[in-house]
């Protein structure tokens, strides 16, 4: 478990998601997130989320793969979107890639902190098939404490395997934070769009914890961007670009909630290996 920042008293978070559609192009890409960043922060936003792979493309998707990535230059544009967000006082959750040794890539959300002093990186721990085939998966799980909230940092397919929010919720995450690149063909007889909401509704209502999720706008998404609330009911959603969310300062859980979440947290810590 990695947990970064300081925690300090509650605020209010203001949250840009911006569903974006990322290309095979790094500088295209990141100068429609310079973009996003902007714009929210001129609505008052402390957070911005990008989609999964929002910079560097989604392999399988927006490129082949990742093999043909300059990381020299992936690396150089991941130190200007941080500057960019960090000189508008913004956090920034940077979907984006990393190559980790010779061939081998993770798929990664990078935090960027609003000083312009550190990023952290959750690499992506439950890969697709697909997925598979251009990443290794991460081993660790991830937080960030920011403006008094613990935010639990997960990808995409993380959502169907209870161990990774657990986890989060183990290190006392108040709030969960999913991006992804939710899209594609939908060759299972129409049940993605049915069922994967399911799997957000049910991850924040077993832990009484509020999700953000951050999906691409690609035309064949499979669900939109927004967020569920502690009791898992979904609440705004939006389908491209940018918008803005505001949370208050901690979801205010009633004791059933509370005492659910604590149930909850005392079986995982009393599972056998």
């Amino acid at each position: 478990m990695v947990i970064t920042g300081s925690r300090m008293k509650p605020q209010p978070l203001r949250i840009g998601i911006w569903a974006g559609v990322a290309t095979d192009n790094l500088e295209d890409n990141a100068a429609r997130i310079e973009a996003a960043i902007t714009a929210a922060s001129q609505q008052s936003a402390n957070l911005v989320l990008t989609p999964e792979c929002a910079l560097s493309g989604y392999p399988g998707a927006a490129r082949e793969s990742c093999h043909d990535i300059d990381c020299r230059a992936l690396a150089q544009l991941e130190a200007r979107l941080h500057q960019h967000a960090a000189s508008h006082h913004v956090g920034l959750l940077l979907g984006s890639v990393d190559n980790i040794a010779d061939t081998q890539w993770s798929n990664d959300v990078v935090w960027c902190d609003p000083q312009g002093l550190q990023r952290t990186r959750y690499r992506k721990r439950c890969l697709t098939p697909m997925d598979r085939q251009h990443f290794v998966p991460g081993t660790q799980a991830v937080c960030i404490d920011y403006l008094g909230w613990r935010l639990g940092l997960t990808i995409c397919f993380d959502v169907r395997f209870p161990h990774i929010w657990a986890d989060c919720v183990m290190a006392d995450c108040n709030l969960f934070i999913n991006v992804a690149h939710m899209a594609g063909s939908n060759d299972d007889h129409g049940a993605k769009p049915i069922v994967i909401p399911s799997f957000y509704s049910v991850r924040a209502a077993e832990w009484a914890t509020p999700i953000m999720f951050c999906n691409t706008g690609a035309a064949d998404r499979w669900l939109d961007s927004g967020y569920w609330d502690h009791r898992g009911m979904p609440q705004e959603h939006h389908g491209q670009d940018l918008a803005i969310y505001t949370l208050p300062d901690h979801p205010s859980r009633q004791d059933w909630h509370r005492d659910l979440r604590q149930q909850q947290l005392q079986r995982w810590q009393q599972r056998g290996p």
